[in-house]
């Protein structure tokens, strides 16, 4: 299994309940508890979108106890609803294969993207309800990405400074600059809550 430091970025405190210690036993018998850890970030004065950059590389700097033992970060929105058996099977993709980015499909709505319908948070050319086996773009809503992907964006200037909504579209061009494939975890079904 893979290690990765498990997030819940909440924007202007709007948490919808608590998320508990996720606990399971893998099939050869070992146990694992995920736990996520919130990174609350919000408008500030000349940021009037919000640090979501700044919040993401402070976690990934705190949390990865070093910089040295984590191999990616789990980001989940906490406008995002996932039930424990999401979790773990997206763990279990993340275990498949840490290298690629992993995200799971999730519907976004019209308040947040001012389409006139919702559209698939991940697409290979452009959003649309058609949903892509390949996730060239991404929106992070519960979303993995990993090491080297962090790493090259910590890069003076890159991800310390972007801003929401910026932020998940900068590193999905990352993502695609390094060559690093995004990939859709299977019966993984979030529900996304900002309607």
């Amino acid at each position: 299994m893979a290690s990765v430091v498990c997030v819940r970025v909440v924007w202007d405190r709007q948490e919808f309940w608590p998320l508990p210690v996720i606990r399971y036993t893998t099939t050869d018998g070992t146990g694992h508890a995920i736990k996520f850890t919130p990174v609350y970030f919000g408008p500030e004065t000349g940021w009037p979108l919000g640090r979501k950059g700044l919040a993401l590389a402070g976690a990934w700097g705190q949390l990865n106890r070093g910089g040295d033992t984590a191999d990616g970060l789990l980001v989940l929105d906490a406008d995002v609803a996932v039930d424990p058996q999401m979790v773990i099977t997206m763990m279990e993709a993340i275990g498949s294969d840490p290298q690629s980015v992993w995200t799971a499909p999730v519907r976004i709505w019209p308040v947040s993207t001012m389409k006139h319908h919702w559209v698939w948070a991940h697409w290979e050319t452009a959003p649309s309800q058609h949903i892509d086996g390949s996730a060239r773009w991404f929106s992070f809503n519960f979303t993995y990405l990993p090491r080297r992907l962090i790493e090259h964006c910590l890069k003076p200037g890159r991800l310390k400074t972007w801003t929401y909504p910026n932020v998940d579209a900068s590193m999905a061009r990352a993502a695609r600059e390094l060559g690093i494939k995004g990939r859709v975890v299977d019966d993984c079904f979030p529900v996304h809550l900002h309607w």
